[in-house]
């Protein structure tokens, strides 16, 4: 009866994976999770259908998945002020980013230009993904500063820990950075391409997978809530040092609490200094991605153009030397459809 159970159990989890790969070939619209955690038995769910991807584009994502879930578990903790049980997810979700990392670097292209065109398109859309999953921890984190009942050691404490969270995805982002880098290289070497041709490719491939205007659409979103998080950590630093100000603290208590504030203050005023140089930054790679897509849209209406004037050419050519109408009809249908 037990061994019954056991192979029940083993086939409910193996179709539940199956189920799940399948559903990975889509990447869904960025949205903001919600605070929580999640039993036993879900975590080992998370491992098990980890283990059985073996796609790494799909193992990355999935990874990230996870990573993005250990970040709304981190939520639900520090609301409680349980600050040691969220340090030890945030040593999870480092471990789940480092996961990602190995499962990108498993895409290979060999010496192949078809083959590492699709890895580099892979690794985009790798970095995309990566992208989305630095908007939603940037999401979660203001939620977490618009507690109004922060404490000075809770805010030390976010800002900490946020801080780390936020160099693991930045230095998981340059990694695959280069590796898009290594990809391109192998590109040129492997089609003779100028730097133009070259680029011309990759912006087509990056405009047909969405990726070029998603990424103008994160940084539209993100001009908005570093106004709104400035806000939020101005009217923080006001409410804390007004508790103290009216606390029973000691005069030598509070002096020592002005002094962090005094801290968090300059923290915060090298904050807005780097969210103002991200932001101009920002603007450039906006004003960039604008140009790409539209230099996309020129590509493809000019191979539309001698697509058209190629067939217009062929029925000319056709209409002088043949008498067979019906070839001459289906040509005309086949260029609109492909004009179409």
């Amino acid at each position: 009866m037990k061994k019954t159970g056991i192979i029940f159990l083993m086939v409910f989890l193996v179709l539940g994976m199956f189920s799940f790969v399948s559903a990975q070939e889509e990447y869904p619209e960025v949205e903001i999770p919600e605070a929580g955690a999640i039993s036993g038995f879900e975590r080992a769910m998370e491992r098990f259908q980890l283990f059985f991807i073996m796609n790494p584009e799909r193992k990355t994502d999935k990874s990230l998945e996870i990573a993005e879930q250990r970040l709304t578990e981190i939520e639900k903790l520090v609301e409680g002020g349980n600050f040691e049980e969220a340090e030890k997810l945030r040593e999870e979700y480092r471990t789940m980013l480092q996961k990602a990392e190995k499962s990108m670097n498993k895409i290979e292209a060999n010496n192949d230009f078809n083959k590492s065109q699709e890895a580099w398109r892979k690794v985009a859309r790798i970095q995309n993904r990566i992208e989305k999953h630095q908007e939603k921890g940037k999401m979660i984190r203001l939620r977490i500063l618009e507690n109004q009942n922060m404490t000075l050691e809770e805010l030390e404490e976010i800002e900490e820990m946020f801080g780390e969270i936020q160099n693991s995805s930045e230095n998981l982002s340059f990694l695959t950075e280069i590796r898009k880098e290594n990809f391109e290289t192998k590109l040129k070497v492997l089609s003779e391409m100028s730097d133009e041709e070259l680029e011309d490719l990759l912006e087509r491939i990056e405009s047909e997978e969405g990726i070029l205007q998603e990424r103008e659409n994160r940084m539209i979103r993100e001009k908005s809530r570093n106004i709104k998080e400035i806000g939020v950590r101005e009217r923080n630093i006001e409410r804390i040092q007004q508790r103290i100000e009216s606390s029973n603290m000691t005069e030598e208590e509070k002096e020592a609490a002005f002094e962090r504030i005094e801290m968090q203050k300059e923290n915060f005023e090298r904050f807005k200094e780097r969210k103002e140089i991200v932001q101009n930054k920002t603007e450039q790679r906006r004003n960039l991605a604008r140009e790409r897509i539209e230099n996309a849209r020129e590509v493809r209406e000019e191979h539309r153009e001698q697509i058209a004037e190629a067939i217009g050419n062929e029925l000319g050519r056709r209409k002088n030397t043949s008498e067979n109408s019906d070839e001459e009809t289906s040509l005309e249908n086949e260029s609109e459809n492909i004009l179409s």
